[in-house]
């Protein structure tokens, strides 16, 4: 028996340890990141402050700060309309920037480009906004915003598209409400994970566990843990879940509980009276029907390929559509 004969049984029984690192380095790609958006990610709030700033300046007659860049609206060629307060009408457009020491208006079937208030803005049913707004209180009733709307209470009405809201809160529905409804007083017992994925192929990396299915979280329970599912991971009638998820698709189902962050490379699907308080991303359709994201105290950013939302619902932070953003009552 030659030396290699030997040493290769010997050597296979060294490496025995090391075969679950092998592994895990090879099958990396459950735990990738995946990725968030696409092109250059704009901060519309910190430009609107920006932009504000400078308009207050420009009002009070204060020159730009020794060797401060311009007025970020004279790159563009922009004209300053500074006003009490302003209504357009019907048919009425206005290309520059509008800046209102009270309230702005917009009629339906007028156009503006920027616009901002120092106390409302209304965006009212046909009318179109090509840039970006902000103002303490904005409320928009029936209309497609094709530009970025900023504010500390945004309001959705009626039905329309969107595609940049950023407030605390983002309103959808006239009708305000708690969301929780009777199944939310339901009594929740305590389940551990590791009991509940026992018959369900997984492993541990980290303190996350890796499922290789669909999953469902069973309704009316309590659960700790950071799941990463190849597959869909649906969270029961009031079930909650107290961790970060990572799926291929995520649902909730009425009064179910996501204390965590989302990231879903398909949709993220939220039914009545559900809630998720992390960030969300999806790469296809996010969709609130009666749901909220965020919370007063917490706010957060949503963003999606699609936005779909049904019903009363609340965001506190950012609501971002890539593609397309639509909204309706019912």
């Amino acid at each position: 028996m030659t030396t290699f004969n030997v040493m290769m049984p010997v050597a296979g029984m060294l490496g025995l340890p090391f075969l679950p690192l092998l592994n895990e380095l090879v099958k990396r790609s459950d735990v990738d990141a995946l990725p968030i958006g696409d092109g250059p990610f704009i901060d519309y709030p910190r430009r609107a402050a920006q932009w504000l700033d400078a308009l207050r300046a420009n009002v009070r007659g204060e020159p730009p700060a020794q060797g401060g860049a311009a007025p970020p609206w004279q790159a563009l060629g922009l004209r300053v309309e500074h006003v009490d307060a302003l209504s357009l009408a019907r048919g009425e457009r206005r290309d520059g920037v509008l800046y209102a020491d009270r309230t702005i208006a917009l009629g339906a079937g007028s156009q503006a480009a920027y616009a901002f208030a120092e106390v409302r803005i209304e965006i009212r049913a046909g009318a179109t906004l090509g840039g970006f707004a902000y103002a303490p209180s904005v409320d928009i009733d029936n209309t497609l915003v094709r530009g970025a709307v900023i504010g500390q209470t945004v309001r959705l009405n009626g039905c329309g598209g969107f595609a940049n809201l950023h407030g605390t809160p983002i309103v959808f529905g006239r009708t305000a409400r708690a969301f929780g409804r009777d199944g939310a007083l339901t009594p929740h017992r305590a389940m551990s994970i590791v009991s509940h994925l026992s018959g369900v192929p997984h492993r541990v990396l980290h303190d996350r566990y890796l499922v290789q299915r669909d999953v469902r979280l069973p309704p009316h329970t309590i659960l700790h843990g950071t799941l990463i599912v190849e597959g869909r991971l649906t969270l029961g009638e009031g079930c909650v879940l107290l961790g970060s998820v990572k799926a291929h698709s995520v649902e909730l189902e009425c009064d179910a509980l996501l204390h965590g962050a989302v990231f879903a490379r398909h949709d993220v699907l939220l039914d009545e009276a559900s809630c998720i308080d992390g960030v969300v991303s999806a790469g296809g359709l996010l969709r609130l029907t009666g749901a909220r994201i965020g919370a007063a105290d917490h706010p957060v950013s949503a963003c999606a390929r699609d936005v779909s939302v049904v019903g009363h619902a609340c965001v506190h932070g950012d609501l971002v559509a890539r593609r397309s953003g639509w909204y309706r009552a019912s």
